[in-house]
């Protein structure tokens, strides 16, 4: 037989080769899709209830502002590539009911949701699963809280979400404005001031009391709107230091500043009774820092620090005159360095501390006019100690004397590295005096 002579290769033989060639394919086209589906999945996002909020107009009744948050939360289990034990084929909205109307609106929303299967435990908890129908009758109460923003829109945002049993239930959601009923022994609480001033975040909840931890009052607020931050502070469910004040007069807490939350103040003027929320600014999206300064229950300030990066940082000052209601900005931060503290004073005075920077001369300033304008304040040194304390605080006054307390550079270890240097102004803050050398 020649070389040049070709095989005769059976035809039995050719099916089964491209079978097997097609077969191969196929799976590896299976494989594939698992393997992007799977991919597709880890990058679905899934909002909690309270992480959920929708504009409206002024116009717009509260049952349809319901209906409209409930359409957004639903419509994320109906996206393409979520799990399939939690996506939704179809839902219809049949009841909505208004429970409450007060500062916070209560809500019931009688819906319908479609699971994908019903073999899953996730729409279990939604309500009751009809065999029959293959669907879930679901009766939530949804407890909102509002924005209003400057050009008359409505920000309806969620602070609780449960079943329908659980708000009929004595353990179940009750009045947040009562103080009464918002009594309870909380396992941890961080003191804020001399007076006795705590808060506390248990169960998903933040709490705060007046009297040392006798009794305490649920601030209306969502954990996660209120730690959502783009510094990781959520890990042990503390709030950043500074970004809040508690008092009877007036409590504020600052939150937001990211892509999922706008900066944002929550506040009281009657010990927890009552609260309310303000727009403080919708524009910033990556602040690193809030700064809570309020002189008196209706002059307040918010420093805020956002756009950190290799050749510094922002701040912006926005100033309130009733009580946190509404914001005006008022200036920016005098340096570009790391915003450390601050604090503000009667008639607009107020004192910024900076990051300790080699080579830059100065890291405080001073502003008589709300932040519009600021003055270089060098440090006060002593002779003896030169160099030594370089990281300023925030002054404090008593009576009509400012105190002010600067700390030492990481690489110091002057008496251990703990003490700092303590100066009195009796100038209002223009020169300083060297007092002692006193325990941080």
């Amino acid at each position: 037989m020649d070389d040049d002579t070709f095989v005769n290769i059976p035809l039995r033989v050719k099916v089964h080769r491209a079978l097997l060639i097609i077969g191969t394919v196929l799976i590896i086209l299976v494989l594939c899709y698992i393997a992007l589906s799977i991919f597709l999945q880890r990058n679905v996002v899934v909002k909690a209830p309270e992480s959920i909020s929708v504009i409206t107009d002024e116009n717009v009744t509260l049952e349809a502002a319901g209906e409209s948050w409930l359409k957004t939360y639903l419509e994320q289990h109906c996206q393409n590539f979520i799990k399939y034990t939690m996506k939704i084929v179809d839902y219809s909205i049949d009841k909505t009911e208004i429970l409450e109307s007060g500062t916070n609106k209560v809500l019931k929303i009688d819906f319908t949701v479609i699971p994908k299967t019903r073999f899953t435990s996730y729409f279990l908890t939604w309500g009751d699963y009809d065999k029959k129908e293959k669907t879930v009758e679901c009766q939530w109460v949804i407890t909102m809280t509002t924005i209003r923003h400057e050009n008359g829109e409505i920000e309806y945002c969620c602070y609780q979400k449960q079943n329908y049993s659980q708000y009929e239930s004595p353990n179940g959601l009750q009045d947040v404005n009562s103080y009464d009923e918002k009594k309870f022994e909380p396992i941890t609480g961080t003191q804020i001031n001399s007076n006795g001033s705590f808060y506390t975040i248990i169960d998903n909840k933040c709490s705060v009391s007046y009297d040392g931890g006798a009794t305490w009052i649920e601030v209306p607020i969502s954990v996660e709107r209120l730690l959502d931050s783009n510094q990781d502070n959520s890990a042990d469910n503390s709030i950043q230091e500074g970004s809040f004040i508690i008092e009877p007069k007036i409590t504020a807490f600052f939150f937001g500043g990211t892509e999922e939350t706008k900066l944002s103040c929550i506040y009281s003027h009657d010990g927890g009774t009552t609260w309310s929320t303000s727009l403080i600014n919708d524009k910033i999206k990556n602040v690193r820092k809030k700064f809570c300064c309020f002189v008196n229950a209706h002059i307040g300030y918010a420093v805020i620090s956002f756009d950190k990066n290799e050749n510094g940082e922002n701040q912006m000052i926005y100033k309130t005159s009733d009580g946190g209601a509404n914001w005006k900005r008022t200036g920016s931060g005098p340096s570009t360095s790391e915003l450390t503290d601050c604090c503000f004073f009667v008639n607009g005075q107020g004192f910024f501390c900076y990051e300790y920077v080699e080579g830059k001369r100065i890291n405080f300033f001073q502003t008589a006019d709300d932040g519009r304008s600021f003055a270089e304040i060098p440090l006060p040194v002593n002779k003896d100690l030169d160099g030594v304390f370089n990281k300023p605080e925030a002054p404090y006054m008593e009576g009509k004397r400012y105190y002010l307390k600067i700390g030492q550079d990481e690489r110091s270890n002057y008496l251990g590295g703990n003490v700092k240097a303590l100066f009195v102004s009796e100038n209002g803050g223009s020169a300083w005096k060297f007092v002692g050398i006193v325990d941080s």
